[in-house]
């Protein structure tokens, strides 16, 4: 999976679950990845001439140039590297069971070229790509054909042609290869486990593969005995080993015109998931299911019942010449659950990234990718994780406390799939189901669905606050969900000024307003870098009007600490910099929005009577005008015609503030005692008694949560999960649909399975250890995610060639 963007609203398919493998005393090369992560694509491109190299005349050798879409450029489907490998007939004259170097750096690069794209919708890659290599009678199935993804479809390609021994015996060679990227919809079949058995959506494109190749056997009436060669990346790579793994055991399915021995059995996966436990019986894995009709176009084919005894060993000897390769740090390769009891058919060892031989190949692929590994590090090199320097208001290393890149991915990927006790709960429970629908729809790379979310930047920040406060008051355990908010927010305002609260129940919604205020302005003479870094979360160019605010703020000495003081602070700054471009244009912007009836009423508190017939009939002149003597009175008092006073600058601040509430802040009125105290009225300073903190919560999540016209207003809960739902909504289209709605009709676990990626809590609420968890997964993912990249595998395969 390739995308980082799987990360922040859920998901993230990004997503999944633990590593492991099948090791053998047999000399191997490679290692096994997995499933769904976008690869490398590519077209053949000509070839040398057949190299006399080769043991016989009538056996091929020669090099193969292929063109690959990079994963590193960004553009993804524009950004082209050319490579080139060995294509050599005698291979298939040796046992399969020797781990052959060329073999798996070729078997590697088929992954490239049955990558489906828009550069190659129909295939012609791989067409090219046999034709260049002496294979004969292409064949493509519907779904690669047309380019067509449905869940647990797999599109397939094959091809034969003729060897012959040593001896003169006669051989068929089949190629078979699955589309090993461009998944589209099929991304969901990554996560249909099955709640027992071998993994039910690899094991439906199994069976699509098992019938399109009986299919083709038959039709080109194919005699004699068979080698097969499969190659298959990511989820291509855990169909094939099921392939491989059926077809080492038993090849009847294919009938009895044909006979294919585990030692012709040539297989080799790159980035392979875990596809199976072993210890099932012959008659479950080795029975075959009917074409699904439905909608899908797979294969005819009736159902095929395997009549034999006994159970599945996945290390037996006949599934040696499966070759499985899987880097460290794979988090693809994790998937399914490592304590489901899931491993692989066949000889799997692990890659170890971030060799120097490894590193100088693969920066032919990607300078800043092989810079990444500089210094020694690795996806098994323990890391220093992050945390957040409140001081600095940076993100830094913590040194005490390090963790390998590797080990991350186990604990994160795990986590999720251990979100039921067992494999059966987190199936039926949909949790499963839930992160397929996350990885279709970012899988498809749904630019539209990004687009439209942050387009309708409201409904997202609404979305996220009411699902961080709900999640934050579940685990804070408090008799209120306001109550666990404020003791969320208790201990983020403790982190940010360094200070203890002594009286947590003391702890007033008016203290909490000073401490943010120290946080925002008055802490600036101290920490400009928390200034800088606040005003890079702003859009220009407001954060430039941020930093302006603050030095003026120093320079005049000014320390907000209530609503009157930041309004006294603002007036000021706005009034001397009136004649500012950017200020200017602010108080324009504003003035616009004001509509005539108001403005006439604003000479109440000016002093003033505004005609539009005194501004040429220029509504927005005479707009600004007033909002201009507003701000002067704010600052100066406001007088009459004959030159007597009408509002102090204190009182004309309070009206102000006053208002605010009145207006805007109906039904909040915690809020409006917030802005109000401290601030001057006729009747002098206003002295309200401040409120606790949770009661300030809950007039902001009243704000949040509108109350319909009847009935009570929804709980904090359901207002977050029919807020997930709206964005949602808003931001599908396309063919996301089908996994838009899946996500819509489990709110509640989207955002669990979201918390659980990005946070990884833990039993005690600790909002430090869940900021700095956030920053650690954020930070690591831009390492993490190359590692089940093609290029690095390629990268690794080519150190193991033949000096």
């Amino acid at each position: 999976m390739k995308k980082r963007k799987i990360a922040l609203l859920c998901l993230m398919p990004l997503v999944l679950a633990s590593c492991g493998g099948n090791s053998s005393s047999e000399p191997s090369s490679a290692a096994p990845s997995s499933s769904s992560a976008a690869p490398s694509s590519s077209s053949i491109a000509p070839s040398s001439e057949e190299s006399s190299s080769s043991k016989r005349s009538d056996l091929l050798r020669k090099e193969v140039q292929v063109t690959m879409v990079s994963h590193f450029g960004e553009d993804f489907n524009g950004a082209n590297f050319v490579d080139t490998a060995i294509y050599d007939d005698a291979w298939f004259l040796e046992k399969s069971s020797r781990s052959n170097p060329e073999l798996a750096l070729m078997s590697a690069m088929t992954g490239g070229v049955s990558y489906v794209n828009k550069l190659d919708e129909k295939g012609q890659k791989v067409k090219d790509f046999f034709a260049d290599t002496g294979f004969k009678d292409v064949e493509l199935n519907t779904y690669y054909a047309e380019n067509i993804t449905l869940k647990d479809s797999i599109g397939v390609a094959l091809a034969q042609k003729n060897l012959k021994d040593d001896e003169g015996k006669s051989y068929t060679l089949l190629a078979a290869f699955p589309r090993n990227a461009g998944y589209g919809a099929e991304w969901y079949g990554d996560f249909n486990m099955g709640a027992t058995g071998m993994h039910e959506g690899f094991r439906l494109g199994r069976d699509e593969m098992l019938r399109f190749l009986k299919k083709y056997i038959e039709s080109h009436n194919i005699t004699g005995d068979l080698k097969l060669w499969c190659a298959g990346y990511s989820r291509g790579a855990a169909v094939t080993n099921l392939l491989g793994g059926y077809l080492a055991e038993d090849s009847s399915y294919l009938g009895s015109n044909v006979s294919l021995s585990p030692d012709n059995i040539y297989v080799y996966t790159i980035g392979t998931p875990r596809t199976t436990p072993s210890g099932l019986s012959k008659k479950d894995v080795l029975s075959v299911s009917a074409a699904r009709g439905d909608g899908f176009n797979d294969t005819a084919g009736e159902a095929y019942e395997y009549k034999g005894q006994g159970v599945i060993n996945l290390s037996d000897n006949q599934y040696k010449g499966i070759h499985n390769y899987v880097a460290v740090g794979d988090y693809i390769t994790k998937l399914p659950y490592e304590a489901w009891e899931f491993s692989r058919y066949g000889v799997s060892e692990s890659i170890e990234y971030g060799s120097p031989e490894m590193l100088a190949n693969l920066k032919q692929y990607s300078a800043e990718a092989a810079e990444s590994f500089a210094n020694g590090k690795n996806y098994s090199t323990p890391l220093p994780t992050k945390k957040f320097d409140y001081l600095k208001f940076a993100t830094v290393d913590d040194e005490t406390n390090k963790i390998s890149m590797d080990a991350l991915a186990d604990a994160r990927l795990s986590g999720l799939l251990s979100l039921g006790e067992n494999r059966a709960e987190v199936i039926n429970n949909g949790y499963a189901s839930l992160l397929g629908a996350v990885a279709a729809v970012y899988g498809l790379d749904d630019k539209d669905f990004l687009d439209k979310a942050t387009a309708d930047i409201g409904s997202l920040i609404k979305t996220a606050v009411l699902n961080v406060f709900s999640y934050i008051a579940k685990r804070e355990n408090k008799e209120t969900p306001q109550a666990g908010i404020a003791e969320a927010i208790m201990d983020l305002v403790e982190l940010l000024r360094g200070k203890k609260i002594e009286d947590r129940a003391a702890y007033s919604d008016q203290d909490f307003l000073a401490d943010l205020l120290d946080v925002l302005f008055n802490e600036y003479k101290e920490n400009t870098t928390r200034a800088d870094v606040i005003a890079n979360l702003l859009p220009a160019p407001f954060n430039n009007l941020f930093l302006d605010l603050l030095k003026y703020n120093k320079e005049k000495g000014y320390t907000p600490k209530t609503a009157e003081g930041l309004l006294e602070l603002l007036v000021n700054f706005i009034y001397d910099k009136k004649d500012d471009l950017l200020v200017g244009s602010l108080i324009t912007l504003g003035a616009a929005l004001i509509p005539s009836d108001y403005v006439t009423m604003l000479g109440f508190l000016t002093g003033k009577s505004y005609n539009i017939d005194d501004y040429g009939g220029d509504q927005a002149a005479m707009a600004k005008a007033a909002v201009l003597d507003l701000i002067e009175g704010c600052v100066k008092g406001t007088f009459n015609s004959q030159g007597e006073p009408v509002f102090t600058a204190q009182q004309m601040r309070g009206v102000i503030l006053t208002a605010i509430p009145a207006f805007l802040l109906t039904g909040a009125p915690v809020i409006g005692d917030l802005l109000t105290n401290g601030s001057y009225t006729d009747q002098g300073i206003v002295n309200k008694d401040p409120h606790p903190l949770s009661e300030l919560v809950a007039d902001i999540l009243n704000l949040l949560i509108p109350k319909p016209e009847e009935g009570e207003r929804p709980s904090l809960d359901e207002a977050a999960d029919s807020a997930l739902v709206d964005l949602l909504e808003k931001c599908k289209g396309g063919k996301s649909d089908e996994f838009i709605k899946m996500l819509q009709d489990e709110p509640a676990k989207v955002r669990e399975l979201a918390v659980t990626l990005i946070l990884a809590p833990k039993e005690q609420f600790d909002i430090e250890a869940e900021i700095n968890n956030a920053i650690t997964f954020v930070e690591a993912v831009k390492f993490l995610l190359p590692a089940h990249y093609h290029e690095m595998y390629l990268a690794h395969l080519k150190t193991l060639l033949p000096k």
